[in-house]
């Protein structure tokens, strides 16, 4: 199997999580560290959402990287499904004037709810379609 770039393995598998969650006519882009994005320590990956447009705008850092060294393959699909998910939540966080810090909390905590179950339904359709983990391809069977 040829290896790929961690930048080919994100756009692969953010293309294949579009198809699974009907989000074919979204404008999806994953980028390392663009100006302006303040990616902590910590966090693989943040998102930033254009509702009006149906773009959306996803930044990985440097904690993205030391996974990808490490050839966890599976926490990087992970996060890439749960920022994702933000799609569907963050509307309404997006009218709340004041925010506290337990309503983000709560607010993160639904995400992650649901991005369970979108981890789920993205195993079964990996399995489905043959689409590998490693190339975020379909594998000729």
């Amino acid at each position: 199997m040829k290896k790929v770039s961690l930048q080919t393995f994100l756009d692969r598998h953010t293309w294949q999580i579009q198809q699974c969650l009907s989000l074919e006519n979204w404008d999806i882009t994953v980028v390392y560290h663009k100006k302006g994005w303040n990616v902590a320590k910590g966090v693989m990956m943040e998102v930033k959402i254009d509702y009006k447009y149906q773009r959306v705008e996803m930044c990985y850092g440097d904690d993205c990287k030391k996974q990808w060294k490490k050839g966890w393959k599976n926490n990087i699909v992970e996060s890439l499904c749960h920022e994702m998910c933000h799609i569907y939540t963050n509307w309404s966080l997006d009218h709340v004037k004041n925010r506290t810090e337990l309503f983000n909390y709560q607010f993160e905590f639904y995400t992650s709810m649901i991005d369970r179950i979108v981890k789920e339904k993205y195993f079964d359709y990996r399995k489905k379609w043959n689409v590998s983990l490693g190339t975020g391809l379909i594998k000729k069977k």
